[in-house]
């Protein structure tokens, strides 16, 4: 059977044996109550994240909001645009068209005018060159009568 002594020699062996086990898992609380704390500090940055991820999200969707202001602002002014179009196309155009035949017209009664012009000028140096002859004829005649 086993003595006191044996027991106490036993408990020595167990002191020893697990007194480096106990340092040990001293050392691994305390490596785990850094890692803990390094934990904690990353969820409080992963939370900032999520909270800077979420105003993001906001900012996000005021832009897709302007955006589609600007959107439609847009198909408004191609609207305008268009009407602007249309009209140059059916009344301006035309409207141009119309007074433009009416100048075309004006310029041919000026071309009309300008010939009848041209020709009274024309008229008038055959009649000053036969008032010439007329002069001549007749003072040639004075002399032969």
């Amino acid at each position: 059977m086993l003595e006191p002594k044996d027991f106490e020699q036993i408990s020595g062996i167990i002191e020893k044996t697990f007194h480096p086990i106990e340092y040990r898992l001293k050392c691994v609380e305390e490596e785990l109550g850094g890692v803990r704390k390094e934990l904690d500090g990353v969820k409080g940055e992963v939370n900032g994240v999520k909270q800077e991820l979420n105003d993001v999200r906001s900012e996000v969707g005021g832009v897709n909001q302007e955006l589609n202001d600007i959107k439609r602002s847009v198909a408004g002014v191609e609207k305008i645009v268009k009407d602007v179009q249309l009209t140059l196309e059916n009344e301006t155009n035309r409207n141009i068209q119309i007074i433009a035949e009416g100048h075309l017209d004006l310029s041919r009664k000026l071309d009309e005018a300008v010939k009848i012009d041209n020709e009274k000028e024309i008229l008038k140096l055959r009649v000053n060159r036969l008032e010439s002859e007329l002069e001549k004829t007749k003072s040639r005649l004075s002399e032969i009568a």
